[in-house]
């Protein structure tokens, strides 16, 4: 009895050594390992988009992978212009907007009858949009740092893609394995290219809807809010809760008191788009193969927060989706 007790006291250290080594080797190589995650999705975004253009009729598949290519570059180059043209002057205006919520707090407080405003003062405080920006900022400079790093990486990424079966055939002379392996990866590849390819497209129709009602509203930097939805829709369930509460946060401190109807009218509008395509659209289009559960998503969120920073945020659920569809596949790891 006791050596089975003493068998699983050094099982438990060993993993959690083994643990804490995946961890620093993880940190230590993000230079290296962040741009091939980045070029690998950026694979996939390319495929999905180059198979949906073949789907119009005589679109042979390399011109379709070209238009792709053509359709992602100019994808980042409006990227880059809303970033370039946004981040900077809402960072600038942003000691008008915390003295504007300085100001409602204190309203708020007189209505209320409250003379201690302490507790008001040091959450505002705390509260500091500027460094939530600032590491906007220094992730989107980051991957702009990598962008030749990860275009090599691509370009390497699509050489192995289009040469991987004959290598498989190679590796795997016995007919038998060579039918098995082949089926698992293609159906990984498929799942992967199917995951990416609905969640760009959903986040994208999302981001162009909540931009048109932004604009009609008058929202300051209604590209830049569009924008952080394309992104935070890319993390399910509480990727959209953040998308909509931020700019309803800025909008409210826009218009003020005053303009209570309109934030809340804003609030309806966005809340509706955002559980219409995430509750009708996407599930229609990927249905609920790879539903993923909260805590799950808030998990890795943070772990992979903590080892690559704000990068390491964006890539938690891509890497959480691809580690699933590929432990799905065997059955030693399909718990």
């Amino acid at each position: 009895m006791s050596e089975i007790k003493n068998s699983g006291f050094f099982s438990f250290v060993a993993a959690f050594f083994f643990l804490y080594l995946l961890v620093d080797v993880l940190h230590a190589g993000s230079a290296f390992l962040i741009p091939i995650i980045i070029g690998l999705v950026l694979l996939y975004i390319i495929l999905a988009i180059a198979e949906a253009i073949q789907k119009i009729p005589r679109i042979p598949f390399g011109l379709a992978l070209t238009l792709s290519f053509g359709v992602v570059i100019l994808a980042f180059w409006i990227f880059v212009s809303i970033i370039e043209s946004n981040v900077t002057d809402l960072a600038n205006q942003l000691p008008l907007y915390q003295h504007k919520i300085a100001t409602m707090s204190d309203d708020f407080l007189q209505v209320l009858g409250a003379s201690d405003t302490s507790f008001f003062d040091d959450l505002s405080q705390k509260f500091d949009m500027t460094s939530f920006l600032t590491g906007i900022a220094s992730g989107i400079a980051g991957v702009l740092s990598m962008s030749g790093t990860i275009l090599i990486y691509l370009l390497f990424l699509f050489f192995e893609y289009f040469h991987l079966e004959d290598k498989i055939r190679a590796f795997f002379p016995n007919k038998e394995k060579y039918t098995r392996v082949k089926k698992t990866l293609e159906t990984i590849h498929k799942n992967t290219k199917t995951y990416i390819g609905v969640q760009t497209f959903v986040s994208f129709i999302t981001a162009v809807l909540v931009y048109i009602i932004f604009l009609f509203f008058g929202l300051e930097f209604a590209a830049f809010w569009a924008l952080l939805t394309f992104i935070l829709n890319y993390i399910p369930v509480l990727g959209s809760i953040f998308a909509t509460l931020f700019p309803i946060l800025f909008a409210f401190v826009q218009f003020g008191m005053a303009g209570w109807t309109t934030t809340l009218l804003l609030l309806i509008l966005v809340g509706t788009v955002q559980f219409a395509i995430g509750n009708v659209l996407q599930p229609r289009m990927m249905g609920n193969a790879l539903d993923l559960s909260p805590f799950f998503i808030l998990f890795f969120l943070g772990f992979w927060g903590m080892v690559w920073g704000i990068l390491g945020a964006f890539l938690a659920v891509p890497i959480m989706v691809i580690l699933s569809i590929v432990f799905a596949q065997f059955p030693s790891t399909r718990f």
